[in-house]
């Protein structure tokens, strides 16, 4: 807005971009070996982001002990480090996680983990406009995320991903999106995963 109030003329000319990120980049590297086995036939889901406490990890390892509950087969991958690494480990294994929940530390390259994974789901006590967001855009991976700071414009109104503000809401998200999938046979969630290509065309006109 400053920009425009400064030079009026070129208003029509100017977007404003949160984060200014390397598709090109992320796309490359989601292409390298991966060095997990990313089982198929499961449920797979991916946190990003450092283990501390904003990030609610404590919170999400209760939502997946009630998926597991449901019966919903997954594997959910923690990528991060963090101050509550050890804290997370053995609250991990007194809900009877061990086999759902991975955790991968920090990774140089979280891309060809991130690709393969079903869904991303992001649950910070507070945000700004998350980079990972942006990063699952372009990788064409839906995310589920908690109502914090710039989120939903970044999913575009619920283009991208599901934006929900009670934690108690995932699962059942997590099991009508399930149902779409059995009822459409098609991919895991039916929204648009050619992201990539349409920001090649924001910047090729």
């Amino acid at each position: 807005q400053h920009f425009d109030e400064c030079y009026p003329s070129l208003h029509k000319k100017t977007i404003a971009i949160s984060n200014f990120i390397s598709w090109e980049t992320i796309l490359k590297k989601a292409e390298e070996p991966c060095g997990f086995l990313v089982m198929k036939d499961k449920l797979n889901i991916i946190t990003l982001g450092r283990l501390e406490t904003e990030k609610q990890h404590k919170q999400l390892l209760y939502i997946a002990k009630s998926l597991k509950e449901q019966n919903i087969d997954f594997h959910w991958y923690f990528v991060g480090d963090g101050c509550l690494r050890d804290e997370l480990r053995e609250l991990c294994v007194e809900l009877g996680l061990k086999n759902n929940i991975i955790f991968t530390g920090s990774l140089e390259n979280p891309y060809s983990l991130l690709k393969q994974c079903n869904l991303m789901l992001l649950w910070s006590e507070y945000e700004g406009t998350p980079i990972t967001i942006d990063e699952a855009k372009v990788l064409g991976v839906p995310v589920i995320a908690r109502d914090v700071g710039g989120i939903y414009d970044q999913l575009e109104n619920e283009k991208y991903g599901v934006v929900l503000q009670d934690s108690s809401l995932i699962g059942i998200t997590i099991k009508k999106l399930k149902k779409e999938k059995t009822d459409t046979k098609d991919n895991w969630i039916d929204f648009n995963r050619n992201v990539a290509q349409q920001i090649i065309h924001l910047f090729e006109v």
